[in-house]
């Protein structure tokens, strides 16, 4: 239940921070599919990797629009040919689909191969506290795990001003 509201959470998290409205509901989407993928596989890489895949294919087909490159007027093409547009995009999803579960599965199958069992500490429900939130109830460690380093905090407080001033700059310059 706890992973529904983690996913939920970040993946709006994950739209609004795009900061684009126009952006902010496939992002969404996006999101819940990252978010999805990273709680089954237990690791963030699949995720980010996928991303950074359709980041670079965006990127390069505005810069090959612009610059006359092989794919620049795939989109106008695709407009007027819509039975291949909607055959091509049948494809694609199918195959992205096909590497979200192959990616699933051997994410799976590589935790289970090197998971090893965790002895249950009797007092391990001692250093818990019962949290009431509007999502339900959960329990919260009375210590944190991990504790932040100062280079941890300079990475977050530089990436989170980079954010804000990237978003300044988008808003200033769309005004234009």
């Amino acid at each position: 239940m706890q992973d529904k509201y983690a996913i939920i959470i970040s993946a709006l998290i994950f739209g609004l921070l795009h900061a684009n409205v126009r952006q902010t509901l496939y992002t969404l989407a996006g999101g819940i599919i990252f978010a999805t993928l990273t709680v089954k596989t237990k690791s963030i890489y699949p995720a980010m990797i996928i991303h950074f895949m359709n980041n670079a294919i965006s990127v390069y087909s505005s810069h090959a629009y612009y610059n006359g490159w092989i794919g620049g007027n795939l989109d106008s093409f695709l407009i007027d040919h819509f039975v291949l547009s909607v055959v091509l995009w049948l494809i694609f999803t199918a195959l992205f689909i096909g590497v979200l579960v192959w990616i699933v599965r051997a994410e799976t199958k590589h935790q289970k191969r090197f998971e090893l069992e965790k002895p249950v500490e009797s007092d391990s429900l001692m250093n818990l506290t019962q949290v009431d939130s509007p999502f339900g109830v959960f329990f919260a460690r009375k210590v944190p795990l991990y504790k932040p380093h100062l280079e941890d905090k300079i990475i977050m407080f530089t990436s989170v001003f980079l954010l804000a001033v990237t978003t300044a700059l988008s808003f200033y310059m769309g005004l234009f």
